[in-house]
């Protein structure tokens, strides 16, 4: 029997966070070595998973029924559109956790909550990655919110409950509305078929009045719309990433914002194709705003991660766009983005965590001239800064010219639009290292300014190494994501080999012959973004 590769990596960090758990609260250095070996394990198995992801089928699939008599399965599986977001999840909490090893002056039960937590997250964050059944993914998105919620309540800084208040507000409202679309698509299936499913094939050709239809769609956009950040339902964004510990900033900006984007070309999209084409302008120009907004507010701001909280909302902006573009050069940057994304915001984040430290203060006017007395930091910065501005050779370029490849074939004003987001963003970062790194020291206290210990390299040397491979050598990845994403372009029955290689029975897709009479018909073509 094969090994449950996918359930291994979704419930290891689980098991984990019950080990930890049960540990003495004394021994801090202990927990933490628990925590960082589970995360360890997790990450070995998501590298094997990733190396031997073949890049057009679906994969690792793992289906059951789990709750038979309401059609729900326990359905996982790998394809291009999750494997890169698998890999970066497992990646970036054990490099979060490294990043706050010392940061996280915590004792006893606190720290041990917060292992928990952390690999709490973790499990979530997997599973609603790698969930294939709608049901399933709701469970797991649902989930996520409890361990950030603690995070950031118990752990983050001085606004941290407003800011945790406008989160969870944000994001329930979100959930309430995608829940309610999903039972309303979920019962009409029953009550056309006769059976009820959680497969998105089957739900996809569910038909509603157009009214309806429009709202549902909607109510899909608005929840994944908040967890992304869209435009302009973003205002709970600033804060919590502010006032979230470091690690919360790397996992919430780098990773959860992530499962928005994937929520869209996973289920929306799949589910309402007309009216992903239909409406694709509007969500591109809301993206748009975000783009340029974005960018010209982080020029702004005075203070370091507030700053990069709104850098990091105009790409998310970015790779929307490429998105909803609806071509493969489009689709195909937005994929390899959202992992880029994770890489380049965790580097900045943990970069301005240790200014922080350094320093008691954000502030870019507490800093200046510190690039003589702190050099490496001032160089991996630097290499970060490039990355996210998209210097060739770098990971950021690639990604971002298919997204504006994308974008040009869709429509000359979006592709206008995302160029000159780029090129704001750039001034505004190039800017702002200017003024912290450049010239002479301008405060006596930053001349004393400690540059990266061994622990702060540890964290930070993988994401440049990645940030470098990926710019010098994208067909390896784009190997693993294009035809897939060519088949996701042309077809969105994403899901249809799965059913096939698995040893479930699809449940009855709705045709006009089974709205009138019940019978079960074959899958039909699902169409395609033309």
């Amino acid at each position: 029997m094969d090994l449950p590769i996918l359930s291994v990596i979704i419930f290891l960090p689980l098991l984990g966070a019950l080990f930890v758990s049960i540990l003495p609260k004394k021994g801090v250095r202990l927990l933490k070595w628990s925590a960082m070996l589970f995360m360890l394990i997790n990450l070995a198995l998501s590298i094997y998973l990733f190396i031997l992801f073949g890049g057009k089928d679906i994969m690792f699939v793992e289906r059951v029924s789990w709750i038979e008599s309401l059609g729900i399965d326990y359905f996982l599986g790998v394809d291009a559109l999750n494997v890169l977001m698998i890999l970066m999840t497992a990646l970036l909490f054990p490099i979060a956790l490294i990043a706050g090893w010392e940061r996280i002056g915590l004792k006893g039960e606190s720290a041990k909550l917060y292992m928990a937590l952390l690999l709490g997250l973790e499990s979530a964050l997997v599973g609603a990655y790698a969930a294939l059944d709608i049901f399933l993914f709701y469970i797991f998105y649902e989930a996520m919110l409890i361990p950030m919620y603690f995070i950031i309540g118990l752990f983050g800084g001085e606004r941290r409950i407003y800011a945790t208040t406008r989160f969870v507000i944000y994001t329930i409202i979100g959930s309430l509305l995608m829940l309610v679309a999903i039972l309303v698509i979920f019962f009409k299936h029953y009550a056309t078929a006769g059976v009820f499913t959680g497969d998105i094939i089957a739900l996809s050709a569910v038909s509603f009045a157009p009214g309806v239809k429009v709202f549902l769609f909607f109510a899909f956009v608005i929840a994944f719309g908040i967890k992304s950040p869209l435009w302009p339902l973003h205002s709970w964004m600033p804060d919590a990433y502010v006032q979230s510990p470091s690690s919360g900033s790397v996992l919430i900006a780098g990773l959860m914002s992530k499962v928005g984007i994937y929520g869209f070309i996973r289920f929306a999209i799949p589910l309402f194709h007309d009216l992903g084409e239909a409406y694709a302008p509007l969500v591109m120009a809301l993206a748009a705003v975000a783009v340029i907004y974005g960018a010209m507010i982080a020029t702004v701001q005075k203070e370091l991660k507030r700053m990069v909280a709104f850098f990091s909302f105009s790409h998310v902006g970015m790779i929307l766009i490429g998105l909803f573009s609806m071509n493969t050069n489009g689709v195909e940057g937005a994929v390899l983005q959202m992992a880029n994304h994770a890489i380049i915001v965790s580097a900045l984040f943990i970069i301005v965590g240790i200014m922080a430290d350094r320093r008691d203060t954000t502030e870019i006017a507490d800093f200046g001239g510190i690039g003589s007395v702190v050099p490496k930091l001032s160089t991996l910065f630097m290499v970060t800064i490039l990355a996210a501005v998209g210097l060739p050779g770098l990971n950021g370029f690639v990604a971002e010219l298919l997204i504006i490849f994308g974008a040009f074939k869709s429509s000359l004003v979006f592709g206008i639009l995302v160029a000159s987001g780029a090129l704001l963003g750039a001034i505004c970062m190039l800017w702002m290292y200017e003024r912290v790194f450049f010239g002479k020291v301008t405060k006596k206290t930053n001349s004393s300014i400690k540059d990266l210990s061994a622990r702060e390299l540890l964290a930070l040397i993988p994401l440049i190494v990645l940030m470098v491979w990926i710019g010098l050598f994208p067909g390896y990845f784009l190997n693993k994501i294009g035809p897939g994403v060519e088949r996701y372009t042309k077809d969105f029955s994403a899901y249809s080999e799965a059913v096939v290689t698995s040893d479930f029975e699809s449940p009855p897709i709705l045709t006009e012959e089974t709205t009138s009479d019940n019978n079960e018909s074959e899958i039909p073509d699902s169409g395609g973004l033309q």
